[in-house]
């Protein structure tokens, strides 16, 4: 056995997706932190364009979300059988 092959994780330990409670404790914490002015998104630009930057990382995150579980549910679907 070589070394490399000895360390290499197992095949499904990469691709495994996040407890559902991880997910939800990270959307929770994003949402308050951008909300009460804990930390932002882009501080190198003008103090007023801070709340801007937020939003659209908000509606970027919130339409990932959406465009993942369509996708999730289309997956799911059982095809019919196409005729040819």
């Amino acid at each position: 056995m070589t070394l490399s092959a000895s360390i290499r994780p197992a095949p499904g330990l990469l691709f495994r997706p996040p407890p559902r409670s991880f997910l939800a404790w990270a959307l929770a914490f994003s949402l308050v932190a951008t909300i009460s002015g804990i930390h932002h998104v882009n501080e190198r630009v003008d103090r007023a364009q801070w709340p801007i930057y937020d939003a659209g990382f908000i509606i970027w995150g919130a339409a990932m979300l959406l465009a993942g579980f369509l996708l999730l549910r289309g997956s799911r679907r059982e095809m019919a059988p196409q005729e040819v």
